[in-house]
């Protein structure tokens, strides 16, 4: 069934004369978004295993902090566009927003994202001038989730007393596929809005007990929790100068014992906790002189006004939202699902969430070493996603013959071939719909990316 949602903006507010109209349930709310039904769960996208790793010559390794919202404004999108704001509580509340009498409702209650450190414009070596020589994980390098930041306003009633302490609650799950925390889903028909009637994400599971991340299955990762504790000295905690978040909270938490298996990704959610015992379910977050009950405001960034964001098949990295029980009641199709940004029927400004990875590889190359050092570069495959055949061109800095193998998700090669044209093309017509992994060799030297094969 289709389920409406709230667009919450300046300019997209319920009406009303006074608040108490809204504190009823029955309110009249402004509810002009469409949610799609509920995906389906792609079974092809089944890890059992991971690939076998790969190597560059030069393996220097270190940290480095991931933010996709970061990356799009880097590559040219307007951050003059981080105008999404979301108000977050714990309870169903409604809260003053702008200056007339209307009232907006509290509708989030969690949200989140899941990164793809190995997409292609996180390894774009021209982003060295702009982040300076940082690593580069691709598909074959294990890692680590150090840290995770977010980004946004922590609303905080100034009488609120000191001994209160509100919490974000951050859940973490990795995984990559069925039987894993991070299963891939489509949606079908949505060549109009995407240029590909084909749309593929992670989705992550809603624990609708505790609000946060859920667990796929008893034989998968447990998931990672860890509070961020907000109190009054924490109100003017924010970005500096420098960043494209400048003026916003930022609050951290350290992460420990998440290692991160090659090819897979990784995920957050993150949920807002009152320490205050006397929130009614039902009441007003804001008035017009200022804020009632202590609550967080997400922010979210908006990659193309009033249009649909860009999917890119093969990039994994999306921003996923969860509404409370008056918009996703029990029996509802989007019930212990988080919601990708790709779900909705018209463009919304809810895309991608402002949080931060802090990410360590061993293994990995830096930037420069993709761009200079290495003998193997420009690797592509294209069609992405192939349905008849692939082809898969790459350049090396020196003469020689390069072995190409395309591998299953278990490490079996399905197809090999020796070239020294810098292009190679692969027959898929026999291949399962799914995600497939093709290595380029030479010199001692190994590149491995991923495909999609879509029938």
């Amino acid at each position: 069934m289709k389920k409406l949602l709230l667009l919450f903006a300046a300019g997209a507010v319920a009406a009303t004369a006074n608040a108490q109209q809204l504190v009823n349930k029955s309110a009249s709310f402004n509810s002009n978004q469409k949610v799609s039904t509920v995906p389906s769960l792609d079974e092809t996208f089944n890890f059992t295993a991971t690939p076998t790793a790969g190597h560059m010559k030069t393996t220097l390794g270190g940290s480095r902090w991931y933010n996709f919202v970061d990356l799009l404004i880097t590559f040219g999108s307007d951050p003059a566009q981080n105008f999404g704001r979301s108000f977050m509580s714990d309870k169903k509340l409604v809260s003053f927003f702008g200056a007339t009498a209307g009232f907006d409702t509290v509708f989030l209650t969690s949200f989140g994202s899941v990164l793809d450190p190995s997409t292609t414009m996180f390894n774009d070596p021209g982003l060295v001038s702009t982040i300076g020589n940082q690593i580069a994980i691709g598909n074959s390098n294990p890692y680590q989730l150090d840290s995770i930041r977010v980004y946004g306003e922590y609303q905080r009633n100034p009488s609120t007393p000191s001994t209160v302490v509100d919490t974000l609650r951050v859940a973490v799950v990795y995984g990559y596929g069925t039987n894993t925390n991070l299963p891939i889903y489509y949606f079908t028909g949505q060549q109009a809005k995407f240029g590909y009637d084909t749309v593929r994400f992670a989705e992550i599971f809603h624990d609708t007990v505790r609000n946060i991340a859920g667990k796929a299955s008893a034989g998968a990762p447990n998931v990672v929790v860890r509070d961020i504790y907000l109190d009054a000295s924490k109100v003017d905690d924010t970005a500096g100068a420098g960043s494209n978040f400048e003026g916003l909270n930022m609050y951290g938490v350290g992460i420990t014992g998440v290692n991160i298996p090659a090819g897979q990704l990784v995920g957050a959610t993150v949920t807002f906790i009152s320490g205050s015992s006397n929130v009614p379910m039902w009441d007003t977050a804001m008035t017009q002189t200022g804020i009632k009950h202590n609550h967080w405001r997400a922010w979210y960034f908006t990659e193309k006004t009033s249009a649909f964001q860009t999917y890119t098949p093969g990039d994994w990295n999306v921003g996923l939202t969860k509404y409370n029980d008056y918009y996703d009641p029990p029996g509802d199709s989007w019930r212990g699902f988080y919601i990708p940004s790709y779900a909705y029927t018209s463009a919304v400004w809810h895309e991608n969430p402002l949080i931060d990875y802090k990410l360590t590889c061993p293994t990995c190359p830096l930037l420069s070493v993709n761009d200079v050092n290495a003998s193997i570069t420009a690797v592509n495959a294209y069609p992405n996603p192939a349905a008849s055949d692939v082809t898969i061109t790459y350049s090396l800095k020196n003469t020689s013959v390069a072995t190409v193998n395309v591998t299953n998700a278990v490490g079996q090669v399905l197809a090999s071939q020796k070239a020294s044209n810098g292009k190679v093309v692969f027959s898929t017509a026999n291949l399962a719909n799914g995600i497939y992994f093709y290595t380029v060799e030479a010199n001692g030297e190994k590149v491995t990316n991923r495909f999609v094969v879509a029938h």
